[in-house]
């Protein structure tokens, strides 16, 4: 299935650590307009790491 995305839609990606095979985070990112290439699209998400009190 193909989809086009457009600016303001949400996206899940996926970061996978390099070093723990079993080990990714899911986050939220918006699709954007590119800053620097008015023609292309980009992502934006902002990652929070979150720390655990002990």
């Amino acid at each position: 299935m193909e989809r086009g995305y457009g600016p303001g839609e949400i996206v899940y990606i996926i970061i996978r650590n390099p070093h723990a095979q079993d080990v990714a985070h899911v986050q939220q990112a918006a699709i954007v307009q590119h800053p620097e290439q008015p023609n292309k699209l980009a992502l934006f998400s902002h990652y929070q790491q979150i720390s655990k009190k002990r």
